[in-house]
């Protein structure tokens, strides 16, 4: 009787561990995607893409965005790729162009 009591002790131990581990994990996971950079919606990439392409006088089909972040405020900093070219696009969330820089 003493022998069961020890081990149902020793495997409610082991099981709280595990329980605890798991809510670590997720603990971590949800911090790590919350520090994950916030892309662009794809109608503001569009619209920098378009915006591009007429600032340097390409064509609007091989505008491409390539990378997106969030920046300060409701401001989306976009990379666009035209031909030989890359060009920062600064978007508002409403979807004013700010500037375009040449990188």
């Amino acid at each position: 009787m003493y022998g069961r009591s020890i081990c149902s002790v020793a495997l409610m131990g082991m099981l709280a561990l595990s329980m605890s581990g798991c809510a670590s994990m997720n603990e971590t996971a949800q911090q790590s995607a919350a520090a994950q950079p916030q892309p662009a919606p794809p109608d503001l990439k569009l619209v920098c893409a378009r915006a591009v392409a007429i600032e340097f006088n390409g064509d609007p089909g091989k505008a491409v965005p390539i990378s997106s972040a969030k920046g300060e405020g409701n401001v989306y900093q976009i990379v666009i790729a035209l031909d030989q070219l890359q060009a920062n696009c600064l978007v508002n969330s409403d979807g004013v162009v700010q500037s375009i820089t040449v990188l």
